[in-house]
């Protein structure tokens, strides 16, 4: 096999000529053989990005590359990192520091080893830690990404290798011996990974469909020589892959084992960042409810949300909203006699359901907080004027929990206030969080929707991490009404399980206790789908058994026909048992 060792600078490369015994080909290329691995060690003399590119392409027309190690110094724009200290790279982005502008979208890397960490390659010299970087990664290079974009061009497993040579504070002194020393060290004590890895027959395909560590690379080979001896092909062998992602956690002893098991998941990230928009009014107020985060006031929150980059990270996001608020609802969605529209009044939420949407539909999974009610309001407003004789309802929640944050926002306070005269028009604030017990005592508008999602415990427990409990939600329900809040009852997704409508009965009979008539809005009644999008996110950074039984149809992945239909008139017919039938309705379907 052929793994090819990339480095930007000659005195990077001059550790492992001075040591290995290397065959030179050329000024730029040395040969070094160690049973049945050809090392190549390519340096391109500083001579930038594009040199490089056409350098790899040249290379790729004259050898067959198996794999390529890109190795070399960084700086460092964390102070806790330590110098000439080697960290494997995760994810690598191309960024203006000095404008903190992305200029290309981040790409993971193929395999790593220990100590992980995100690189920013910049275009020029770029000298400073200010405390707004750490947002997008960790080290600084010139080189990284462009190799990068290389291997994602050509799907050539990518391993990425940078030692820290200063704190982004040295930048012009180009030759730290040192850095590039500790470099040499490290790849030489890792070397028996590298070698292992040559021996397996699919292992670097492997890599390339399952992110693990190097340091797994037994039972990497193990899984190779199985696929190898029983002659699978290519698209069986993909089937394979995909069976360890989604129902064994990326776990080949489970899988040879045949013990499936549900990703178990830190409760809470780290804390982040405070994203503070220069022009939100009261600071102070985020500041204090967020204390435990790192402040840092940004001219525009898009310059950091749109990529997802610290997988480390929860930060939080407080904007003014611009642009489109109102999203009409698709045809299917809602009680048919009112228009239905979603708000935009946030991004993301601080759980983590297995299934969500959301996880396709922005890169990063930070929270976004949108301040400017009354900017919202208007465009909620105009809509209202232009639909004054028709029936609406305002829906918040779409795209973040309507209740996680709203001791801080006091949207449903607000929002209460401007429509309690307004009786054509209603506004759902629909959530899974325990945060209702301030609404208890608020004097809500009739036309205010208070709703929570409701699915059994062993759904909340396996694909709705850190969210309320049913317990909790049932007992928010019984709050609720006892003082009176107009509710709705969301069974939407039902995932399905054996034993599913057993467990949903007992809900049904226990909600009917809960909650009066004279209360009850509506109750919605929806399997799991999500579109093709969705479906492959989560399939490729998040598997999870709940994509098992999902099959496409059309643009969308669901549960076959003859299952839905049989789901629906199950639930239906048992919650008829209890509930007026008008205010029951299928969605999205």
């Amino acid at each position: 096999m052929n793994f090819f060792l990339v480095f930007e600078n000659y005195f990077e490369i001059k550790p492992f000529i001075s040591n290995l015994e290397t065959e030179k080909i050329s000024n730029k290329l040395f040969l070094y053989k160690k049973n049945n691995i050809n090392y190549y060690l390519f340096v391109n003399k500083t001579e930038g990005p594009l040199n490089l590119l056409d350098s790899l392409y040249f290379l790729k027309k004259e050898y067959k590359i198996d794999f390529i190690i890109n190795l070399g110094i960084a700086g460092s724009i964390q102070k806790n990192l330590e110098k000439n200290r080697v960290y494997s790279i995760k994810t690598v982005t191309n960024i203006n520091l000095n404008e903190t502008k992305v200029l290309r979208p981040p790409i993971d890397t193929d395999i790593v080893l220990d100590q992980e960490r995100d690189l920013l390659t910049v275009l020029y010299l770029q000298k400073g830690n200010k405390k707004k970087w750490k947002y997008f990664g960790d080290l600084v290079d010139m080189e990284g990404y462009f190799v990068a974009f290389f291997c994602d061009k050509y799907s050539i497993p990518l391993m990425i290798l940078k030692s820290v040579s200063d704190y982004n504070d040295n930048i012009n002194k180009s030759d730290n011996l040192e850095a590039a020393n500790a470099l040499y060290n490290y790849f030489v004590s890792n070397i028996s990974y590298f070698q292992e890895l040559g021996r397996g027959k699919y292992s670097l395909e492997i890599y390339k469909h399952i992110d693990f560590s190097l340091k797994n690379i037994s039972d990497v080979n193990k899984l190779s020589s199985y696929l190898s001896s029983n002659k699978f092909s290519f698209t069986e062998r993909n089937q394979i892959y995909n069976k360890i992602k989604i129902n064994y956690n990326k776990s080949i002893n489970n899988y040879f084992n045949n013990k499936k098991v549900l990703k178990d998941e830190k409760k809470n990230k780290n804390k982040g960042f405070l994203f503070i928009e220069e022009n939100i009014k009261n600071k102070k107020r985020y500041t204090e409810k967020f204390s435990g985060y790192e402040t840092v006031t940004v001219e525009n929150y898009l310059d950091y949300f749109q990529y997802k980059i610290k997988r480390n990270y929860s930060n939080i996001f407080i904007a003014n909203k611009k642009g489109s608020v109102i999203k009409h609802k698709p045809p299917k969605y809602g009680r048919k006699e009112f228009i239905n529209v979603s708000v935009t009044n946030g991004y993301n939420c601080p759980f983590n359901c297995s299934y969500c949407y959301l996880k396709g539909w922005f890169r990063s999974d930070d929270i976004v907080i949108f301040a400017n009610k009354e900017y919202i309001w208007s465009r909620m407003k105009k809509f209202i004027q232009n639909h004054e004789d028709k029936k609406i309802i305002f829906y918040f929640g779409d795209f973040c929990d309507a209740l996680a944050f709203d001791k801080i926002t006091e949207n449903v306070k607000y929002f209460s206030e401007k429509i309690k005269d307004i009786k054509n028009v209603l506004i759902e604030f629909r959530t899974k969080s325990i945060n209702y017990s301030h609404l208890i005592d608020m004097d809500l508008a009739s036309n205010i929707i208070i709703a929570y999602s409701i699915t059994p415990q062993k759904i909340i427990t396996r694909n709705e991490k850190n969210t309320a409990n049913l317990k909790q939600r049932l007992q928010a329900l019984r709050a609720l009404n006892d003082s009176n809040k107009t509710i709705s009852v969301h069974f939407d997704p039902i995932i399905y399980y054996e034993n599913y409508y057993k467990d949903y009965k007992s809900i049904i009979k226990k909600i009917s206790n809960i909650i009066d008539e004279k209360n009850l809005f509506s109750i919605s009644v929806g399997v799991l789908r999500m579109p093709k999008k969705v479906y492959k996110t989560i399939k490729n950074n998040e598997p999870t058994s709940v994509l098992k039984d999902l099959k496409k149809e059309k643009s969308m992945y669901r549960y076959s026909k003859k299952l839905r239909d049989n789901i629906y008139d199950k639930i239906k017919n048992e919650l008829m048992k209890n509930f007026n039938e008008n205010k029951i309705y299928i969605c999205m379907d």
